[in-house]
């Protein structure tokens, strides 16, 4: 491990002291947010983070973020239904700090458990044990990461993976804890709220990677040295500059790169529209066709028109993917 390499556990409660709890994250690369640096989360990009960073959250609670908060508590119960296993809930921060000043990770775990090899082994999660080498050990201390998916989401992002930025969030977890590997149980919103476990094993080498890009990032920040925006940004540059001085003006004039880039976006804008109207021909047709149907039934493709839990029909037309055993009890 890194030269100071030091945990410590803070008392803070997110529900009862968001202000103590957001500032406390402010300081560190945090593990909900840590897929960022690795270019795989799905809302956050290290221009992003940087942002939040240097000028505090301001993230309005969602609707998704509500039905997490609501749903943790169920996911639990339904490990202790489904399994038997009792998740002790896990009511400190970890910090992680060492000799090299840019070395700031922080996490807010969920749960954790103690398990033994026979509670691993009759599990639904023998397989991934046996393949992670987990069956060497007689016990196991575990960080769990709670998630409840919609179905059309688990569908769409999940399958037989977790998403990649909840790995990393649930290894960092595993690496702030001291912990054996992770957990991720998966709550499915459906009607029988089926229980999903995945396992996430500790690997050197990403600890090491994650521990690198989290100096780099904090080397960047504090240099003044902001990572280029992505596409994923485009959405949020209003955030990072929420006002318009009208005496300010850019000219771009003297590079033609421009010019190609302002074209680009025309034609672009075109095809789209282009697209977005034989989407819309297309996806009329397979509607009007299942009118009342949750589902339809074409070979090698997965087709539904559910009602999601805002009470809104989504239309998926995807290639179907294979079909995996299932992994609840």
């Amino acid at each position: 491990m890194l030269l100071g390499w030091k945990v410590e556990a803070l008392d803070v409660d997110p529900h009862t002291d968001r202000a103590a709890w957001l500032a406390l994250r402010r300081a560190d690369v945090t593990a909900s947010d840590a897929g960022a640096l690795f270019g795989v989360h799905k809302y956050m990009t290290p221009r992003k983070l940087q942002f939040e960073k240097a000028y505090g959250e301001n993230r309005p609670q969602n609707s998704s973020m509500r039905r997490g908060k609501i749903m943790e508590p169920a996911v639990a119960e339904a490990v202790y239904l489904d399994m038997g296993w009792r998740m002790r809930k896990s009511e400190t921060y970890l910090r992680a700090r060492a000799a090299d000043p840019f070395v700031r990770l922080g996490a807010t775990r969920d749960y954790h458990l103690h398990l033994t090899r026979e509670d691993l082994l009759r599990s639904p999660l023998r397989e991934q044990v046996l393949a992670l080498g987990w069956d060497r050990f007689e016990y196991m201390d575990l960080a769990c990461e709670c998630k409840s998916v919609d179905p059309h989401v688990f569908e769409a992002e999940w399958g037989e993976h977790v998403p990649k930025y909840h790995i990393v969030q649930a290894a960092q977890q595993a690496l702030l804890g001291d912990a054996d590997g992770a957990i991720v149980a998966c709550l499915m919103e459906n009607r029988s709220k089926d229980l999903i476990l995945y396992a996430v094993p500790r690997k050197p080498e990403f600890e090491a990677e994650l521990i690198e890009r989290v100096r780099e990032f904090w080397r960047r920040s504090e240099a003044g040295l902001e990572y280029p925006p992505t596409p994923e940004d485009n959405a949020e540059m209003a955030m990072f500059f929420p006002e318009a001085d009208t005496a300010q003006v850019v000219d771009l004039s003297d590079d033609p790169i421009w010019i190609e880039r302002a074209k680009e976006r025309q034609r672009l804008k075109g095809e789209i529209k282009k697209l977005d109207a034989r989407i819309d021909a297309i996806e009329v047709m397979f509607k009007d066709m299942m009118r009342g149907a949750s589902r339809a039934i074409l070979p090698g493709w997965s087709i539904s028109w559910r009602t999601n839990t805002a009470g809104k029909r989504t239309f998926l037309c995807d290639p179907a993917k294979p079909k995996r055993e299932s992994r609840k009890r």
